[in-house]
């Protein structure tokens, strides 16, 4: 998603550093970009994993589960609570 299209909209981004799917360049663009167009850190904040996970049962996916170390991250659930999307925003 471009980052323009996300302006307004609260992002952190979880990613492996080791994922084989999906290169973490995408997520560091993506948050470098929504900083570049005025997103403060905490309005676009980036994890990066150096060994993510494989998704189980999915043995080819190296580094691909940033979510499983993201989701018992407990300061995710404190930071999702806190952020809104503002009036106005476009719905996607």
């Amino acid at each position: 998603v471009p980052a323009e299209e996300l302006k307004g909209v609260p992002v952190w981004a979880f990613h492996g550093r080791n994922d084989q799917v999906v290169p973490s360049a995408y997520s560091e663009d993506l948050v470098r970009d929504l900083r570049r167009n005025n997103a403060s850190e905490d309005d676009a904040r980036l994890t990066l994993y150096d060994e993510a996970p494989t998704p189980p049962g999915w043995p080819d996916s190296v580094g691909h589960a940033s979510t499983i170390p993201a989701y018992a991250t407990q300061q995710l659930y404190i930071w999702l609570l806190s952020h809104r999307v503002r009036p106005g925003r476009p719905k996607c």
